[in-house]
């Protein structure tokens, strides 16, 4: 990745985390705004961490206007969670299971998609945007989404990258959903 030294903060996820409204962090009544999980990713933690999936997952029922708010934002997101149905990462004392005190103890490329675009994601036609919220300091006062990328250090074409393999993992879960209803990685 290249370094943009000028505008990035390479504390700013943690500064967040440590003042409590970090990403991994929920704070009380956003339990219900958790993201779906594919198989593909639950596999990919499982492999790595030696876990079985019952341990670091949890299944339930999205609230019906959180799915259609992500099937608004792109309509892969309602594949993560047929009829609603989903498996997220587990929650322990108000933070993802794998959040540690340096912060996620999973590498990168393990992490799931969603954490690994956060808070960036793409629109159907194409278009770079931000996932709003109040708690994010990469956000903060940023006049625009570039602005928040820069304090990230982070680029568009790499996201871009990630995004495409997680609609790629949305097209082949599709393909494959011979159970319906039944959350993704079940």
């Amino acid at each position: 990745m290249q370094r943009n030294s000028r505008s990035a903060d390479p504390t700013i996820c943690a500064r967040c985390h440590q003042r409590g409204t970090g990403c991994c962090k929920l704070l009380p009544g956003t339990e219900a705004l958790l993201f779906g999980l594919t198989p593909t990713e639950c596999s990919a933690i499982a492999s790595h961490t030696g876990e079985n999936i019952d341990t670091f997952t949890q299944s339930d029922i999205a609230p019906p206007g959180f799915v259609e708010a992500l099937r608004r934002i792109h309509p892969a997101f309602a594949l993560t969670m047929p009829q609603g149905r989903r498996t997220h990462l587990r929650i322990a004392e108000g933070g993802c299971h794998f959040l540690g005190q340096s912060g996620c103890r999973l590498p990168e490329p393990v992490r799931p998609f969603y954490c690994r675009l956060y808070p960036f994601w793409f629109t159907p036609d194409d278009r770079l945007m931000l996932l709003r919220s109040a708690t994010c300091l990469a956000q903060e006062n940023a006049l625009t989404v570039y602005e928040a990328l820069a304090r990230l250090d982070e680029r568009e074409d790499r996201l871009r990258e990630i995004f495409t393999a997680w609609l790629e993992v949305t097209r082949l879960l599709q393909k494959a959903s011979g159970v319906q209803g039944q959350s993704p990685c079940l």
